[in-house]
């Protein structure tokens, strides 16, 4: 019997090959380095307002949840389509996250209750995941471009502008819906942020 089939035949070269094939991976995952967690910018507002559906959109009950928010109004027409179809694509890619992650998208201009509802009709928007508010929270502009630091917020009432709002209603990330990636971008922060 040569030296290798009687080192073959010995339990202990077994259960060493196997700690060391299986004590690899376990030692990369633990030394490897996460990206630093998303800053506070600042606080979003206090908001109280209606949805299409007509019920209660509130900060109170929105506190816990995860949101994504983006503010339009009734003048804008390719900007908009292209953000929401981005919100879209977030809406679909994220419905796995459930109750955690809610769409709010805030109108700036006069479209009724039912203008709404219809836009999130035509949209297909999940009632459970994407919300259409007859209004925008007091002060929004300002908290925005304090969250931006000094940046400019191009097509703020547009839907371009969409903004990462955690549970404690603080804002975490501003993005630009027109910028090329963003829908991975979105996706990928909300991975770190839920699994932390």
């Amino acid at each position: 019997m040569s030296f290798v089939e009687r080192l073959v035949v010995r339990p202990v070269f077994w259960v060493i090959l196997l700690a060391c094939l299986f004590s690899y991976p376990i030692i990369h995952a633990v030394r490897a380095k996460l990206p630093p967690k998303l800053p506070v910018l600042g606080a979003f507002p206090e908001f109280k307002l209606a949805s299409e559906h007509d019920q209660p959109l509130d900060s109170v009950g929105s506190r816990g949840v995860a949101l994504l928010v983006n503010f339009f109004d009734d003048t804008c027409e390719a900007d908009c389509k292209a953000a929401f179809a981005n919100l879209q694509k977030i809406q679909h890619r994220g419905r796995n996250l459930g109750p955690a992650l809610h769409e709010i998208s805030f109108s700036t201009g006069s479209q009724t209750t039912a203008e709404l509802l219809a836009m999130s009709h035509e949209l297909r928007a999940s009632p459970r995941m994407w919300s259409f508010a007859n209004g925008a929270p007091a002060g929004f502009e300002a908290a925005l471009t304090h969250a931006a630091q000094g940046n400019a917020l191009v097509g703020l009432t547009e839907g371009r502008v969409l903004v990462l709002v955690d549970g404690q209603m603080r804002i975490r990330k501003v993005y630009d819906l027109a910028q090329e990636g963003v829908v991975d971008d979105v996706l990928y922060d909300l991975g770190l942020f839920f699994n932390r």
